[in-house]
């Protein structure tokens, strides 16, 4: 047996034999008084505290072994038994302390001091005995007891001397264990703790407790597990089976600390369980930084694309323009014709640049809608073939009769991939054949749409097969130094499929061709199947897939009532617009306070729509609050910000959904729907089918229904009738501008000769309704000096304020068009959150450049113009003309109080009364009767 007191926690044993020693010593004085009497009573508590007292002075000895202990500790208890025994009489249990004190000598595991102590208790007892014959039992037994008694005890000694080698490995077998046990515990790095099913501490390791920075016995569970994500840990745990790994977090001297938890039920006791901290923060901080490059450099990827895609739009529109010009010589067509198409490849590089920023970002998000399969498969097709031009290459599409003839999926993206594809095919094929084959496969759930593109070009070798996905590859430079791109293709076409839940299959052979086969799920919807007639057309080219706007069956919901809530004029009047066909009473509040009054005013809605940012109370705080106040009806947001992961972030805060800004008209109908018209009774549902025969019966539209005030609130929009049209053209409010030539353009035309505005997307998101565009220009025409002036003070003194301001301008700017100055908008409104100053300082500048200078083109084409002045004109007209505007006004007939006003509007009175009239009209204009009556009232013609 080793004698190295390194190897033995002596401590340990001292402890335990300490505890053996008082317990005894308790007994003895209980035994004494309750069994012998009060006689030498003091003795025995004296001796008993001696005991202690002695074992206590030769534990305290640091330089003994534990060898000297096994024998001077149990020794020197015998001694003190002996001499009490001598000097007070002997007992009954006195040959029972002996055997105790082996014990003692035992829990020291080592056998030589175990024998040296047998030996010599034996040897004093013996001595005592026969001796100086003193009766260890007392007077009251004889020798023949005390020889029975020490010859069991004797005996005892040598039975525990036989088997201590094997009780003593044993003992120390686990001693050892459990000291590796405690080392690697204590040694660890690792922060442990064993916490019970009462949440006490069982163990915690040296680390922990250094970490914590308390004294160990001082540490509670709920100091370590601080955090409400640590606590549901821990309860959740203590019930658990097996390993569980969590990554959690602790804040340490104001740092940020990382750590994986593993934690681990101990055997089969339920509520026991083992935690353990590992830290894990520089590889975390290692991980963010790689994770913060990569976003910077997507980020810088993501504005130098926009920064240069902005004047290649303006390269390739003047060449286009240049284009349709006559006059120009060939030399100069030719040099704008190559302009135009290296503006154009090079846009393509830069979308497709802009595309991999925001998949590496995780900002590329899916819009699936409802879309009809032969136009996805004849645009594509017939865009693909006009690449071509003048090579020998044949081009066949091949299409499945039971391909479903309507789904629901992401039809721009699709489209994507396939050009994607497809271009590559035709680029590298120089004779031969591309062919584009789609089928499908069903189920009860899903539809897999098969891709199929083949061609007989170049082909690839393994080594370039393998390479075909990574970003910036092109294979064959040599070969084709001359082929447009930047080998981004067919890395962002994976990335889209794989967002897809799809797949993408290639197979090549060097010099035949490749074929690339691209399988995606899109959910089924109603409409059956293209059918042989359909197939056949799109195959041989003879499909006319011209679209309509976008065509909604919109339901007639007069027993329907909501409340827009936005903070800004033109987006409730575009919310208002778009829900005009379905005839709803539309209630509008400009802040989140004005729609809690509402509300707690008694007002019932069957949806809320609600904007995400909003200054003061944004819609997020508004929400939690009438949730708060048990408010159970739909509230679903309107948000500019449609990125990855809002969906979760409106659910979490009382939502019933979204609908992105610019609307999506299709997404307005759906919850429209689902919140409205599907909660209705039949009865209901069949008396305001009637209600529409009947007004169309009358010569009155069911579409009809009013847009009513866009700034105030409760103004209802269910009555009245619109008129908007009359407004925006026949009422002379857009009067004609004259164009180039001396000739009058509508509006309307006027508008779509600005480049900043895509006009035609714009139109498509409001269902075609020429009038709630031109209308919503106007709004934003006299907004944006407003905001400019607000922007400006704001992005010096309150970058928040700034913020708020230019996120509701995004918004705004997209829905008339302005998506690449809404674009700019958006990346100001990320550099406010970031507070980023150096970015605001930077582009903020330009930006209001542009917005001032796409004002003043607004103006000129929808502000009316006066024909020329001639001679004051006679106040009484304008006197009765104010009159009955006055009287419509206060009834909220905006179109009919603009009809009567509008003609005045061409005559000159004074310059104050001119500016009046004109100042009552922007109101009217802007859907603010309250406003324009209030001019009405301070009006002295």
């Amino acid at each position: 047996m080793s004698n190295d007191v390194n190897s033995f926690d002596v401590s340990i044993a001292n402890k335990q034999v300490g505890k053996a020693v008082i317990f005894f010593a308790l007994i003895k004085v209980a035994f004494f008084i309750l069994f012998i009497g009060s006689e030498w009573w003091l003795s025995r508590i004296t001796i008993s505290a001696a005991l202690i007292a002695v074992f206590f002075i030769i534990t305290s000895i640091k330089r003994l072994t534990k060898r000297q202990l096994a024998v001077l500790v149990p020794y020197s208890l015998v001694l003190l038994e002996i001499t009490n025994a001598t000097f007070f009489g002997g007992d009954r249990i006195i040959y029972m302390f002996f055997t105790g004190v082996m014990l003692l000598s035992i829990m020291y595991i080592d056998q030589i001091g175990f024998l040296i102590m047998c030996i010599l208790t034996s040897v004093t007892i013996a001595v005592c005995l026969f001796v100086f014959n003193i009766p260890l039992l007392g007077e009251n037994n004889t020798i023949t007891d005390e020889i029975y008694s020490f010859s069991g005890t004797v005996l005892l000694y040598s039975f525990g001397f036989f088997f201590s080698k094997y009780i003593l490995s044993f003992l120390l077998r686990l001693q050892t264990m459990g000291q590796s046990f405690n080392a690697v515990l204590d040694t660890t790095p690792n922060l442990m703790c064993i916490v019970n099913g009462n949440n006490e501490i069982e163990y915690i390791s040296d680390s922990l407790v250094q970490f914590m920075g308390k004294r160990k016995n001082k540490i509670k569970v709920e100091d370590i597990f601080n955090t409400d994500e640590l606590l549901e840990i821990l309860e959740s745990s203590m019930s658990q089976s097996g390993l569980t790994e969590k990554t959690v977090s602790f804040e340490k001297n104001g740092a940020q600390r990382w750590f994986t938890l593993h934690t681990l039920l101990m055997g089969k006791k339920e509520g026991v369980r083992f935690f353990e901290f590992a830290e894990i923060t520089p590889i975390f901080e290692a991980q963010k930084a790689a994770e913060y490059a990569n976003n910077a450099k997507s980020r810088f990827l993501a504005t130098m694309s926009h920064e240069i895609r902005t004047p290649m739009n303006a390269i390739i529109g003047i060449s286009e323009i240049e284009l349709e010009r006559d006059g120009h010589s060939t030399d100069t067509r030719n040099a704008f014709d190559r302009i135009s198409n290296s503006g154009k490849t090079l846009l393509g590089i830069i979308n497709d640049i802009l595309d991999l920023s925001k998949i590496e970002t995780g900002k590329l998000e899916l819009v699936p809608v409802k879309y009809d399969t032969p136009s996805l498969i004849n645009d594509t097709a017939l865009l693909n073939s006009m690449r071509i031009g003048d090579k020998p290459l044949e081009f066949i599409v091949k299409v499945a009769e039971d391909l479903p003839a309507f789904l629901f999926g992401d039809e721009l993206r699709i489209k994507q991939i396939l050009n994607n594809m497809l271009s590559n095919a035709i680029k590298y094929t120089e004779r031969g054949s591309v062919t584009f084959g789609i089928s499908s496969t069903a189920d009860e759930h899903v539809v897999t749409l098969i891709f199929t593109i083949s061609d007989t070009g170049q082909g690839m070798t393994p080594e370039q097969l393998a390479a075909i996905y990574d970003e910036y590859s092109m294979f064959n430079r040599e070969v084709n130094r001359k082929t447009e791109g930047a080998g981004l293709g067919m890395s962002i076409t994976k990335s889209l499929v794989e967002m897809m839940d799809g797949r993408i299959e290639a197979q090549s052979e060097f010099g035949k061709g490749s074929t690339f086969t691209v399988y995606l799920r899109q959910q089924p919807a109603e409409g059956g199947v293209l059918g042989k007639e359909i197939a056949e057309k799109l195959e041989n080219f003879k499909f006319d897939s011209s679209k309509q706007r976008t065509e909604i069956v919109r339901e007639y919901m007069p027993y329907g009532r909501v409340l827009v809530v936005d903070d800004v004029d033109a987006n409730l009047f575009v919310a208002k617009g778009l829900m005009r066909p379905y005839a709803l009473a539309v209630d509008t509040a400009e802040s989140g306070y004005e729609a809690l009054e509402l509300i707690r005013g008694g007002a019932v809605y069957d949806i809320v729509f609600m904007d995400h940012m909003m200054p003061g109370m944004d819609g997020i705080e508004t929400t939690r609050l009438l949730r708060a106040e048990g408010y159970t009806r739909p509230v679903v947001a309107l948000t500019a910000n449609a990125v990855s992961g809002v969906k979760k972030l409106f659910e979490e805060n009382g939502f019933d959904g979204f609908v992105s800004k610019p609307i999506d008209v299709r997404k307005l109908d759906s919850v429209l729907n689902t919140f409205v018209r599907d909660k209705q009774s039949a009865e209901v549902l069949e008396e305001a089918r009637r209600e529409k025969e009947r007004l169309g019966a009358s010569g009155v539209s069911g579409d009809s229904g009013a847009l009513g005030g866009a700034s105030g609130s409760g103004d209802s929009g269910g009555s009245g009738a619109s008129g908007v049209v009359g407004a925006s053209s026949g009422s002379g409010t857009a009067s004609s501008v004259p164009a180039e030539g001396g000739t009058a353009d509508e509006p309307l035309t006027l508008l779509k000769r600005i480049p900043a505005l895509d006009v035609e997307s714009a139109l498509d998101a409001m269902s075609g309704f020429e009038d709630i565009y031109i209308d919503t220009v106007k709004l934003t025409m006299r907004l944006l000096p407003e905001r400019v002036k607000k922007m400006d003070t704001f992005i010096t003194i309150d970058i928040e304020a700034f913020t708020v301001e230019v996120h509701g301008l995004k918004s705004v700017l997209r829905n008339i068009g302005a998506g690449a100055l809404g674009n700019t908008a958006s990346q100001l409104e990320n550099a406010g959150i970031d507070k980023n100053t150096e970015y605001l300082n930077e582009h903020y500048p330009p930006f209001r450049v542009e917005l001032l200078a796409l004002n003043e083109l607004l103006i000129q084409a929808v502000q009316p113009k006066k024909a020329e002045p001639t001679k004051a004109a006679d106040k009484s007209g304008l006197v009765k003309a104010l009159a009955e505007a006055r009287a419509l006004a206060e009834g909220y007939d905006r179109d009919g109080a603009l009809e009567v006003l509008t003609p005045c509007a061409q005559c000159s009175y004074d310059e104050e009364t001119d500016e009046a009239v004109q100042k009552i009209i922007n109101a009217l204009e802007a859907f603010d009767c309250e406003e324009a009556l209030r001019i009405m009232e301070v009006v002295s013609p």
